[in-house]
C-alpha cells in the first residue's frame, strides 16, 4: 500500500539523498526542512533604543541563523557615540548587538561569527580587552579589519552572525 504525503504525493517521493526530507517550494528544493515554514520568507528585527537607519533592519533571521547589522558604540535612543574612544564605543557596541540578539531570541553565546572593524589598528589590545569581557571562555569565530574611515567617525563597526536558537533546539 502507497502511503500518500502533502498533495497526494506518495511519501516516498519526499525522501530526498540519504532519506533526508526533501521539498519544493517556490521553484526551489531544499534538504532538511523539518520544523520550518517553507513559504515564510526572512524574518526582520528591529530593536526600541537601538540607532537605525531606515536603509537597514537591525537584524534577520533566517536559515537558522541571527545575521546582525553592523553596529556602532552608539548610546541608546540616539546617534551618541559611547564615551571612552575603542574601549567604550566597543563595550556599547556589544550591548547594542545584545539587545538586538534578545530581540531575535538570541544571546551572545549564540554568535558563531563576529566581524570587526577599526579606524585605527593601534587600538586593538584596547578593542580586544572590552570584547572578551564580552565573550569569556571560548570566543566565536572573528576577524578584525582596519579601515580609513566609518559612520558617525566611529573608533569601531561590528556585525555578527548568530544561531537561531528556536531552531538549533535550545
Amino acid at each position: 500500500m502507497t502511503v500518500l504525503g502533502p498533495w497526494g504525493i506518495p511519501e516516498d517521493f519526499w525522501k530526498g539523498p540519504f532519506g533526508v526530507p526533501f521539498l519544493v517550494c517556490r521553484d526551489r528544493a531544499f534538504w532538511g526542512c523539518e520544523g520550518i515554514d517553507p513559504m515564510g520568507g526572512p524574518r526582520k528585527v528591529n530593536v526600541e533604543g537601538v540607532g537605525r537607519l531606515a536603509a537597514f533592519s537591525h537584524a534577520t533571521v533566517a536559515g537558522g541563523l541571527v545575521f546582525v547589522s553592523g553596529m556602532l558604540g552608539t548610546l541608546p535612543g540616539g546617534f551618541d557615540l559611547a564615551p571612552g574612544g575603542t574601549a567604550g564605543q566597543t563595550r556599547q557596541a556589544l550591548e547594542n548587538i545584545r539587545a538586538i540578539l534578545a530581540g531575535a531570541g538570541a544571546r551572545l553565546e549564540d554568535v558563531v561569527k563576529v566581524n570587526v572593524f577599526l579606524t585605527d589598528m593601534t587600538t586593538f589590545a584596547e578593542m580586544n580587552r572590552a570584547y572578551l569581557a564580552f565573550f569569556p571562555g571560548e570566543p566565536p569565530a572573528r576577524i578584525t579589519v582596519g579601515c580609513t574611515a566609518l559612520a558617525l567617525g566611529a573608533a569601531v563597526e561590528m556585525d555578527c552572525i548568530a544561531q537561531d536558537p528556536a531552531r538549533a533546539g535550545r
